[in-house]
């Protein structure tokens, strides 16, 4: 199915659009959702949080449903989407200045609906981007056969954003090591393999890890990096089990100087909270 259908039917209608997203990911079609997936029933997810631009910010759970491959959440923000249309074009300095920056000290948190999702075997449900999916909609692994409910706990940032760049070697990355992006969570680094004039290797997501991570091999000692072009940097999700395969091709490198890359650098933030003081747990039903 072309992508961009099932991108115009999340935008025009995000049920009908959830059915069509199931049906090319999730081994799903619409008579199969409706005779009885397994899902969550829509409900209002009150975590009792105020973001700090946003003020209150419950968000909609639109629908949770759950495929033969992998399930698909939707979810809205009314007071994001009241911020968005009283502010196209972005907020004017002068407003943001004398409105929202005096609200802003170590206790205001920023939460924007980031959500960790576990059921109750204590599973968790990794999110994903495959093609298709647009904001406020994401792919996410099954739960377990035997799982009755799942729980979704709040994800926000506290105090003052903060990064530290951290590395991690090759030789950890191909035996598989554990590495945090995060206060609350972060990507199990395994499978890497210096073949030719590419670098591949995988991540493994748990907890909250920051969406869209960037590994970048130290490689300027062995590779002429002065073009913008040296080298193309590719990632495909799988939805299915929620792992990321990275692919770093080198143009014009000789392969025995990119065998010689021994380390990644990434970043590392500060500030993230999962809650679990604030969890909701909802029933898993068919």
């Amino acid at each position: 199915m072309d992508d961009t259908k099932i991108i115009d039917s999340l935008l025009a209608d995000p049920g009908a659009g959830m059915q069509l997203l199931l049906a090319q990911y999730g081994g799903l079609n619409g008579e199969q959702v409706r005779a009885g997936a397994r899902h969550v029933e829509p409900a209002t997810l009150d975590f009792g949080l105020s973001d700090v631009m946003l003020g209150d910010n419950p968000i909609t759970l639109d629908s949770l449903y759950f495929g033969t491959g992998c399930g698909t959440l939707v979810t809205h923000s009314d007071a994001a989407d009241a911020f968005s249309a009283a502010y196209p074009g972005g907020i004017p300095a002068e407003e943001y200045e004398t409105k929202y920056l005096p609200n802003i000290n170590e206790n205001s948190i920023d939460f924007s609906g980031a959500m960790i999702l576990t059921d109750d075997t204590g599973k968790q449900l990794l999110p994903s981007y495959p093609d298709g999916v647009v904001l406020d909609s994401t792919a996410y692994t099954l739960p377990a056969e035997n799982a009755q409910s799942i729980t979704f706990t709040p994800v926000y940032h506290k105090g003052e954003y903060q990064y530290e760049t951290r590395t991690v070697t090759t030789a950890e990355m191909q035996q598989g090591v554990k590495i945090a992006t995060s206060d609350v969570g972060g990507y199990t680094l395994q499978n890497f393999k210096a073949q030719g004039q590419a670098l591949t290797w995988q991540a493994v997501p748990y907890g909250f890890s920051v969406h869209n991570p960037e590994f970048f091999p130290q490689d300027e000692a062995y590779i002429d990096t002065n073009s913008n072009s040296y080298a193309l940097v590719s990632s495909q999700v799988d939805p299915t089990t929620g792992i990321i395969s990275y692919r770093q091709d080198y143009y014009t490198a000789d392969p025995a100087q990119v065998a010689k890359i021994s380390e990644f650098r990434y970043t590392f933030s500060t500030g993230y909270v999962a809650d679990e003081s604030k969890a909701i747990t909802l029933p898993l039903v068919k």
